[in-house]
């Protein structure tokens, strides 16, 4: 073969490899590595925690939590979204990490349970669902197929690619990896809804389900630690400890599971702190364990190395263990050798499994020297000898040695070398005659294809020096770099005429521009010749130059004597006499330099004093600049801890108020379950005396509910909190006698007497109103603590601008602008000490510069027009000082910003405690007309004088209609319910209105014998307010014409007589049935309004915390990116600057004594 492969030669393919291998072969392999697979792994690896945090098994969890993995798997919302989910995940599928596609597709399998929260998602058991549930099991399939080839035929096979993230080549065997992702998936997606759809809710699959989870991420983990799979010692502690920590956190879920104290409502928290410590656990375990392999492979290779050295010294003789021969040498006889020689008959075997072959050659991608490469060979020819019947030993070495030959081709180092060392194509044919699944023959196949293009490669390589040098991108190369050479000659010689011309302050302080370009000249020159000569290696000419650039434009004699010693010394690869002449001709060699560097390859005295002293300058100078550089990051620093801490003060005060959302509804209750509590009383104390067991049950289980609202709810939260807030004047009963005292107590005292001392509500002056006065603060007693909370916000908010935005001022004010000012005076002050070098002597170096420009321009035929399109100044410092401004007018504004969040929640929340306020003091308004209409019949004489209860009851109607109109009109100063069109269903449209939605039976039985129609009991809720009030005015003139028998209540007769009349009545038994209406109604607007101040609060969060994150972005871009840059730059300026001052010849400073001692003690005098 010598050397050469024909492809028939290695392996014969099928009709279908032929036709599937050439495809994968052309697909491109290189990705933005440096982001978008650490934060593409990232998120599958997040999303791997939601399959054991998340609702099922901890019930109370954090809801944030949840809004987590909904960033990266949000919930499909309508059929629309559905659709376009469905396309895009197909569509990117090779951008998507195949969790996201298998979470998306297993939950779109029982869609149909949410049909009735989805919009276009069809209903269960019906065609179009069927069509729903094949499109995502087909999709899965695709997923499934897909993932089958990408795993084995998409990878990067370059062993020693830069992208760190890659897997090796043999992650390819992975595939039972991603069906493990999928029933990972499946139990958390589509499992649990299955579960729950044949009514199976027992705990024992809860169980069963984390022990599946368990078994998964062992199964992840233990794959992970064995064969490391990716090339970053980094990435594969960061897998193993994400499979460790999610498979010892499934064991801890299990067991609190277990012990049932997974409600807890800090569980959550607990746990997201023992995975942080089990994956930190985790990761330094896999470093352990990487090392711990390293260790005992190279152990175990030195061990076999010695002993086959050994082996190779010992005689034939000793070798056959025959004790006859062993007595011809007297080797009993020598103790010396008994107790030294040893005898191995056991193999030693270096490697565990064919993996670690790849695992222990890794150190070839940091360290690529030959040695290196060497060593890598030994190991897998170890590897081939211990695993001879594995072809994956075969192929990767291949590959590695294919790798390492490319590298050394791409850097010109591979003529160093024999070529005998980089020939691998016998490990080819050594792996074609073993087992080969369709992976490694597509491997095979991509390793005749990469030979077939490195033999096109080579055949139209150019091996000849002379066509190097006469090649048209060397030309080209270098006419460039000599552009931007004669450039920096140019501008080094305008600085000399202007400084010739004036070195007054007012003329010097422009020449600063001149030093930038001399900058930027130097940066591009530099770059540029390195790059040739990296590439072009015997390209002595452009060393030559090379050497003269570094001398006279970026004044850096160290390295130039360096070269120009290397050009002097190196020998090989000698040139025709053309080239030679050539050569000689480019080189200027007949240009005056600054020095001269024929003496040596080593550092002259006077040139490392030269050296120092420039140094010296240069630190002196840019000492203060990184002084100012460093305060200004302490000030950034300051800037986003400041930022951070308005965010997370931010963040107290809105979950505050969100926590308190859920009391508010109960708070407000109280004033309404006073008054209830005191009519059932009222009627309790009426059917006692009368003695009717019915009736006294009926209001008995009343009284009950409501002392057991009051205990359990209501106590809990008014007892702790509202002990300091007084209640309005209350008669409290006193001894035996009942004499009334009345007394002024907290809202906590007066509720424990209403709920402890019967006696305080059968009290019949405080069921007269005091009841609902004691209680009614508690209407606005959480709300007002909410908008002051927000209230102190707003202060702590501007409170906390200002300081941001002096915080900016300051980092200009107090760096920048001392910047500046610094900069200016080095940079006047360096150049004012060129009054001390005489006109003549300018000229003297102008002239120089004039011959070295010209002699350029004539060996390479440049033109001054070429020369002038390039020299043009660009506008770099007028962007960068935009840039700069600009950078903090937007900080500055982005500041004022983050403010908009809490103002515009303080706003909405402020508004609907408002309406809400005004909405719920109806309810204790309404069930006092209930109780005044009760009174209007019995006229208690004992409580009220004549026709006292008429009056109230007109004034309690009175009050009603007011608040109704000003709900209407806003006239009370807050919003209207049509500014929040979400309640519109329960104020403009007929139906039953309850909690939940859960309208019983009861509510659906009507009567007309007392009016009680469904035309009338479905009524909007206002309009069913104003029917209610039109039955109560009837009801008054009902009583003023004499309808209804009124009797003083001296007798039990006369008591039976008006209690019966009231319970068979049909306007009380009509007022019951509204009132069930309107309170329930009312109820549902006030549950809608507190839902939607938690809306507004979870949405002014999710606004303010994206402003956080983008704002911390900001800041960190804005001070790396543009802050940090005009320091870069003020740096780069000083340096150039000072090199600029050491280019004057050494005559010339020899001559000059002021100007000696400014380059000596780096004084600029004033």
């Amino acid at each position: 073969m010598n050397g050469s492969i024909q492809k028939a030669n290695i392996i014969k393919y099928t009709e279908l490899e032929k036709k599937i291998f050439p495809f994968f072969n052309a697909l491109p392999h290189d990705v933005p590595t440096s982001w978008m697979i650490p934060i593409l792994n990232f998120i599958e690896d997040f999303q791997y925690l939601q399959y054991i945090l998340n609702d099922i098994t901890y019930p109370n969890i954090k809801p944030w939590i949840l809004k987590l993995y909904a960033l990266f798997n949000p919930d499909i919302s309508n059929s629309i979204f559905y659709l376009i989910s469905s396309l895009f995940h197909i569509l990117f599928i090779v951008y998507i990490y195949i969790v996201l596609l298998f979470n998306f597709f297993t939950s779109c399998i029982y869609l149909c349970k949410k049909s009735y929260l989805i919009s276009g998602i069809p209903e269960c058991s019906t065609n179009k669902n069927t069509l729903f549930i094949s499109v995502a099991i087909a999709c899965i399939v695709l997923i499934l197929l897909f993932n089958y080839f990408y795993v084995n035929f998409y990878f990067n096979t370059d062993c020693l690619s830069h992208g760190k993230y890659y897997g090796t080549i043999h992650i390819a065997n992975s595939y039972n990896i991603v069906i493990a992702k999928l029933v990972l998936a499946l139990l958390r997606n589509f499992l649990p809804i299955y579960l729950e759809f044949l009514g199976l809710h027992d705990k024992s699959f809860l169980y069963s389900l984390i022990i599946i989870n368990i078994v998964i991420f062992i199964y992840l983990a233990h794959n992970q630690i064995i064969y490391q799979p990716f090339y970053s010692k980094s990435v594969n502690n960061y897998k193993f400890a994400v499979y460790f920590s999610l498979a010892l956190y499934s064991f801890f879920t299990f067991l609190i599971c277990l012990l049932k104290i997974n409600t807890s409502s800090v569980m959550d928290l607990i746990s997201l702190i023992t995975i942080s410590i089990l994956f930190i656990i985790g990761y330094k375990y896999n470093d352990f364990y990487y090392n711990k392999i390293l260790k005992r492979i190279y152990k175990k290779f030195n061990e076999k190395k010695m002993i086959t050295n050994l082996k190779k010294a010992t005689s034939s003789d000793e070798l056959k263990y025959n004790p006859g021969n062993f007595k011809k040498k007297d080797i009993f006889k020598s103790l010396e050798r008994i107790s030294k020689q040893v005898y191995i008959k056991k193999e030693i075997k270096v490697f565990r499994n064919y993996y670690e072959c790849d695992i222990s050659c890794r150190f070839l991608r940091m360290n690529r020297d030959i040695e290196a490469f060497l060593l890598m060979r030994k190991l897998y020819e170890e590897g081939m000898t211990q695993f001879k019947h594995n072809a994956n030993v075969y192929i990767m070495e291949w590959y590695y040695i294919f790798s390492m030959k490319k590298f050394y081709k791409n850097n010109n180092l591979l003529h160093k070398y024999d070529e005998e060392l980089f020939k691998a194509d016998d490990i080819l044919f050594s792996a074609k005659d073993l087992k080969l699944n369709l992976r490694m023959r597509f491997l095979l196949n991509k390793a005749e294809n990469l030979i077939e293009i490195e033999k096109r490669d080579n055949s139209k390589s150019i091996t000849n020096n002379n066509n190097i040098e006469s090649s048209i991108k060397l030309e080209e190369l270098k006419h460039n770099a000599v552009v931007i050479h004669i450039n920096g000659l140019k501008e080094i010689k305008g600085l000399l005429n202007n400084l010739k011309r004036s070195v007054n302050s007012k003329d010097v302080a422009s020449y600063i521009n001149n030093i930038n370009n001399i900058s930027k000249f130097q940066e591009s020159a530099f770059s540029q010749y390195n790059s040739i000569i990296r590439h072009f290696p015997d390209a002595k000419d452009v060393l030559n130059l090379y050497v003269l650039f570094l001398s006279d434009v970026m004044n850096r004699e160290d390295l130039a004597v360096k070269y120009y010693s290397s050009l002097s010394n190196d020998k090989q690869g000698k040139l025709s006499e053309k080239s030679e002449k050539k050569v000689i001709t480019n080189s200027l060699i007949s240009i005056p330099h600054t020095d001269d560097y024929s003496s040596g390859s080593g550092l002259g005295k006077d040139l490392k004093r030269k050296i120092n002293l420039k140094n010296s300058m240069i630190k002196k100078y840019i000492t203060p600049i990184k002084s100012l550089k460093l305060k200004m990051n302490y000030y950034f620093i300051l800037l986003i801890l400041v930022f951070l801490i308005y965010f997370v003060y931010s963040y107290i005060n809105f979950n505050y108020a969100k926590n308190q959302t859920a009391n508010i509804d109960i708070e407000m209750l109280i004033p309404l379950s006073a008054v209830e509590g005191a009519i059932s009383v009222r009627m309790l104390s009426f059917s006692s005396l009368l003695n009717d067991i019915n009736i006294y049950n009926r209001f008995f289980s009343e009284v009950l509910d409501i002392n057991f609202f009051l205990s359990n709810y209501v106590g809990p939260i008014v007892l702790p909190l509202m002990n300091n807030i007084e209640s309005s004047n209350v008669f409290e009963p006193v001894g035996e006698y009942d004499y009334d005292s009345l007394t002024t107590r907290s809202v906590s005292e007066t509720l424990s007497k209403y709920l402890t001392n019967i006696k305080y509500c059968l009290n019949r002056v405080n069921t007269k109103s005091n009841f609902a006065e004691a209680f009614k603060e508690c209407i606005n007693y959480l709300p007002n603590k909410i908008i002051n909370k927000f209230n102190t916000l707003s202060i702590v908010i501007i409170i906390l601008l200002i300081l941001m935005v002096l915080l900016v001022l300051m980092i200009a004010y107090i760096t920048f602008v001392p910047l500046k000012i610094s900069t200016n005076k080095i940079a006047v002050g360096i150049f004012r000490t060129f009054r001390f070098i005489s006109k003549d002597d300018f000229e003297v170096m102008i002239s120089e510069y004039d011959e070295k420009i010209d002699s350029l321009c004539e060996n390479f035929e440049i033109d001054s027009e070429t020369i002038n399109k390039t020299s043009k100044t660009s506008n770099k410092q007028k962007i960068m000082k935009y840039l700069t401004y600009s950078s903090f007018i937007i900080v500055i504004l982005f500041n004022g910003f983050t403010i908009i969040p809490p103002y515009k929640a303080l706003n909405d929340i402020e508004n609907l405690l408002m309406l809400l306020k005004k909405s719920v003091n109806r309810l204790p308004i309404i069930f006092r007309i209930k109780y005044y209409t009760y009174e209007t019949v019995f006229q208690d004489r004992s409580v009220f004088v004549p026709n006292e209860p008429e009056r109230i009851l007109n004034d309690l109607i009175s009050n009603l209609e007011n608040i109704q109109e000003e709900l209407k009109s806003g006239s009370y100063g807050g919003p209207t319910f049509d500014n929040y069109p979400f309640l519109n269903k329960m104020l403009k449209e007929n139906g039953c209105h309850r909690l939940l939605n859960v309208c019983s039976d009861e509510d659906f039985q009507y009567d007309s014998s007392y009016g009680f129609s469904e035309e009338l009991a479905t009524l909007p809720q206002n309009e069913l307010i104003r029917e209610y009030l039109y039955y109560v005015k009837n009801f008054l003139n009902d009583v003023q014409n004499f309808q209804y028998t009124q009797l003083e209540l001296i007798n039990r007769e006369n008591l039976e007589i008006m209690f019966n009349q009231v319970l068979n009545d049909n306007f009380f038994k009509l007022q019951e049935k509204l009132l069930i209406n309107i309170k329930g109604g009312i109820q549902v607007v006030n549950y809608e309004l507190i839902t939607y101040i938690n809306v507004i609060l979870d949405n002014n969060l999710t606004s303010l915390t994206v402003l956080t994150v983008s704002g911390v972005i900001l800041f960190i871009f804005t001070n790396i990116f543009i802050f940090e840059r005009v320091y870069r730059e003020k740096i780069k300026e000083m340096e150039t600057l000072v090199s600029f001052a050491f280019l004057i010849p050494h005559q010339i400073i020899n001559n000059n004594d002021k100007y000696r001692r400014f380059l000596e003690t780096s004084q600029i005098d004033e």
